[in-house]
């Protein structure tokens, strides 16, 4: 979601040291904003009794997500998803205009900035312990509808994987037409063979998955996973799509894929299961490529440097050929 600022009032750094105040009586030592993030105002937070904490914020137009994580946590808490503890929450207007989560802070950092620090080791590790997540989450209930669940009642769930994808690209041309550094090319040939392979995701039923357990939001710390942050969906579908967005993900890093294939090694995956990992993976590409240049909750858009746009085409290339020279002719 394009979060737009100008139009809805926004969180500051004081709003979320009195928040902290009321909320839980502790007075702030230090405090700084994560520099990532597109939707909430989060914060990084040491307090004067040396306790180190985060403060999620939201907005009136992303109270559903914070709502969310609320709903979510627990349930994937007795799980044994490793998710942090929540020391405060508020999704309605009780004490606070804005929505918030108050949480313990977990040890470490995402997994982009410690990558590369990793060993081939820690690598199949991380890939195991990811992968047994998701299976995990793959054991809940499904719901009657597809896509991304702030709940078991979430009337936003479309009625099949198929339209889920649909709309999910229908969003990625609206942005790519507002910023206008792409021809649509690209985009047009990814919802061709999205069409092409509709049987194979008309035939999708809701699995349970973690749709953003990629190179953010998985913190790791002395080359081990310390937790998964920012729940606020519980996406229900094929869950070979996150892994496909972490593919993309590694790709637009340009890191090594070795953690990639040792996730890819606990899959068992059928041969339509690799094509649609294909697609789904082109799907992600056009997504990145609307998102430059867009300012989501902050006051001006990031610069957009030539070498960014280039990169995604060269992907994006890169992708498609391979998907020709495997599948010409086929279809899932």
């Amino acid at each position: 979601m394009n979060v737009n600022t100008s139009s809805i009032k926004t969180p500051s750094k004081q709003d979320a040291i009195e928040i902290l105040q009321k909320a839980t009586g502790e007075n702030v030592a230090k405090i700084e904003r994560f520099p990532t993030g597109s939707q909430h105002y989060v914060f990084d937070v040491l307090t004067e009794n040396n306790k180190q904490l985060v403060i999620r914020i939201g907005t009136e137009e992303t109270r559903g997500h914070i709502a969310g994580s609320v709903y979510w946590h627990s349930i994937l808490k007795d799980l044994g998803v490793p998710l942090p503890h929540f020391l405060f929450s508020e999704t309605e207007r009780n004490q606070f205009e804005f929505p918030v989560i108050i949480m313990e802070r977990l040890l470490g950092k995402d997994l982009v900035y410690v990558y590369e620090e990793l060993s081939k080791e820690q690598k199949k590790k991380l890939a195991f312990d990811i992968s047994a997540i998701q299976k995990k989450v793959g054991t809940l209930p499904s719901p009657t509808g597809f896509g991304f669940a702030r709940s078991y009642e979430d009337s936003s769930l479309k009625s099949s994987w198929y339209e889920l994808i649909e709309s999910q690209l229908k969003r990625t041309r609206i942005r790519m037409t507002e910023v206008n550094l792409y021809n649509l090319e690209y985009l047009d040939k990814t919802c061709e063979l999205v069409k092409e392979n509709n049987f194979y995701l008309k035939s999708i039923t809701p699995v349970a998955f973690l749709d953003d357990t990629t190179t953010k939001n998985v913190i790791i710390h002395n080359g081990e996973l310390s937790g998964i942050v920012d729940v606020d969906f519980v996406c229900f579908g094929d869950p070979l799509y996150v892994f496909s967005l972490t593919k993309m993900a590694f790709l637009s890093n340009n890191f090594d894929m070795d953690y990639i294939s040792y996730w890819l090694a606990n899959l068992n995956l059928t041969a339509k299961q690799q094509k649609a990992i294909m697609i789904y993976t082109m799907i992600h590409c056009v997504g990145f490529m609307s998102e430059l240049g867009q300012k989501f909750n902050k006051n001006e858009p990031n610069e957009v440097k030539r070498e960014e746009i280039d990169k995604l085409k060269t992907i994006i290339n890169k992708l498609m050929k391979e998907y020709g020279e495997k599948n010409i002719g086929a279809v899932l």
